[in-house]
């Protein structure tokens, strides 16, 4: 029949859209997120837009609750981005700067001086196994050529090799303090969002 005609161009990408939404409408996910304070509430508001471009969920905001309507992944990664948000201050989608090139990251390490080595003694323990997990997480966001850390402990430490500018060290200091004070490092967690998020993620070696 000729309602039942595929459209091409921007008729079928409505059409494409309707359909999705008829698909999500069938089987929607919901979540809720009680916001703690009214700054959080109106960071939020702010980047209502972001969140529903960046995730493809629908947020709702009423006082200090977002809903989010939508698949279960974009839900996932819209409430990630929330949480990031509020956490941080800063919006990490997929406009954010954070967000870089490869070419645009080695231009950062080249202006940050020569690459030098130096070693990070860490208490043997959870800390230690949360670096070992997120190791090539953590070379990415510092902008660090390599991270290395020792398989054995000497005297209750392991030893973390950190080769990279000293800008590079510092931010791998950084996170490694934050892990152990607080058990996240809102540096890591950001670049880690920004690479699920549409940018270049670390190389798996």
């Amino acid at each position: 029949a000729h309602g039942e005609l595929r459209r091409v161009g921007l008729g079928a990408e409505v059409e494409a859209m309707e359909e999705a939404t008829k698909t999500e409408a069938a089987r929607p996910e919901a979540k809720e997120l009680e916001l703690s304070t009214a700054e959080d509430a109106r960071l939020v508001q702010r980047h209502m837009d972001d969140i529903r471009i960046a995730s493809g969920a629908i947020p709702m905001l009423v006082s200090m609750k977002l809903k989010l309507l939508g698949k279960e992944k974009n839900v996932r990664k819209a409430m990630n981005l929330v949480k990031m948000l509020v956490e941080t201050g800063e919006w990490v989608g997929l406009t954010e700067g954070f967000i870089m090139s490869e070419e645009t990251r080695e231009k950062r390490k080249a202006s940050e001086g020569p690459a030098e080595q130096i070693l990070i003694k860490i208490a043997d323990g959870p800390v230690v196994q949360k670096i070992e997990k997120h190791l090539k997480d953590i070379e990415y966001a510092a902008f660090a050529e390599a991270l290395k850390l020792t398989s054995k402990a000497v005297n209750g430490k392991r030893t973390l090799m950190v080769d990279g500018t000293k800008a590079a060290h510092e931010r791998v200091k950084l996170m490694v303090k934050e892990l152990a004070e607080r058990g996240d490092s809102p540096m890591l967690t950001k670049s880690m969002a920004a690479a699920r998020a549409g940018g270049a993620g670390p190389p798996r070696r």
